[in-house]
Parts: structure tokens; sequence; C-alpha cells
């Protein structure tokens, strides 16, 4: 079922039921430091409502919050304040809104390393709920494949980037760290970069500080 919008032809959901993949997590919040990584599993795919569980992940500060729900269509999601958007309609290109009649719009393109293969991959960022945000998709199925989260405010933050996954096969050759390591830099650009750098560097001093010597 697709429904028709302004900008792309229709809104449609190009994941699938039990499309999987297996993502990378960095940063200062929403997972264990122990844990460095999440599978995400389609649970099910209702019209162009798409509901998946995370391992291991919690981004929006439950323990049990690791399901998540998001109608690629309206935008809507299971937590109104969430930035998780795991998926977005496939074919979006540039200055195309990601939901129908949304503000946030497709800012660029281009070819990078996701879930182990280099696709193409459409890029929107924006600030929401006190955070600045840069998400990536695969533009052929929608799926996620990068996000940047930076809270503006309690100096964290949080980065995932696909590095396997079921929805166009797993690779037979491990991935490239260092080709990894430069696509990330490209992605996220240098500003977003340094604000990462910043935050952290501004934990670690709060932290220095607050230790009693």
């Amino acid at each position: 079922m697709s429904h028709p919008a302004i900008g792309v032809s229709s809104y449609s959901a190009g994941l699938k039921t039990r499309d999987s993949a297996y993502y990378e997590l960095n940063g200062t919040y929403g997972f264990f430091p122990s844990q460095p990584e999440t599978q995400m599993m389609v649970q099910s795919v209702s019209g162009t409502n798409i509901t998946a569980g995370f391992t291991n992940f919690f981004p929006d500060g439950l323990l049990s919050s690791n399901v998540y729900s998001l109608d690629v269509f309206t935008g809507q999601v299971r937590n109104a304040s969430s930035n998780i958007f795991f998926a977005v309609t496939p074919g979006l290109q540039l200055y195309d809104p990601i939901f129908n009649g949304a503000s946030i719009t497709i800012t660029s393109q281009q070819a990078i390393l996701c879930g182990g293969v280099t696709r193409q991959v459409v890029t929107a960022q924006f600030t929401k709920t006190d955070q600045s945000v840069q998400i990536g998709w695969d533009r052929s199925t929608g799926a996620m494949c990068r996000l940047s989260a930076v809270d503006l405010h309690q100096f964290r933050f949080l980065q995932m980037g696909m590095k396997n996954t079921t929805i166009w096969g797993a690779t037979s050759n491990p991935p490239d760290v260092f080709l990894i390591a430069s696509n990330i830099t490209a992605f996220l650009g240098l500003p977003l970069v340094a604000l990462i750098v910043f935050v952290y560097l501004r934990r670690r001093r709060a932290r220095k500080a607050g230790t009693p010597r």
C-alpha cells in the first residue's frame, strides 16, 4: 500500500517483516558500553507503518523502550520526542520531504559504505527536541544507514552505523575500518564532528571537576 505525496510520487514501506540489520553504536547514552552493537529486526509491516525491535538499545530513556514503530507516510513515531527515524520511503531525492508534508527535507545524496557495501544514501540534517540530528538512508530501500544525534543541552551524543544486513544480503568480506572512518567523516561533515568532540571534552572536564582529589 502506498499514499500519494508532495515531492516523491508516493510513500510506501520499503522494509519487510524479518528484515534485519546490525548497527555499531558509539556515544555517551542509549546503550551499555560493553555492548556497542544493536540488531534491528522488523517485526511487522502494516501499510506504511513499520514496527521494529532493537536489542540492547534504549536511547529514549527506558530500558523497555527498544521497540519502535514508524509511519513512513505521516512520520508518526511511537515516542513523539524520538529522532530514531530508522526508515523512510524508498526513492527519496534531493529536497524531497522525508515524510509527507514534513519540513525536514533531503539535503544531499552520496555513495557511502552501508551494511558492508557501497550504497546510494540520501541524507537529512535537522534540529528537533533539542538535538542536532543527521540521518542517512539507503535510497533504494529506505533503511537507515547512519545516524548522529548531539544533545544541545545535556552534552551527550549518539552515533549509529549499519555494518551488516539481510536487506540486500550480507557481505562475504569484512568491512574496511579505514573506509568506514572516512565515510563517517564525509557523512557527518567537519562542523558536526567538531560539535561531537566539543560535547565529549565538556563531559570529560565535568567528570574531572567532580572527582575528589
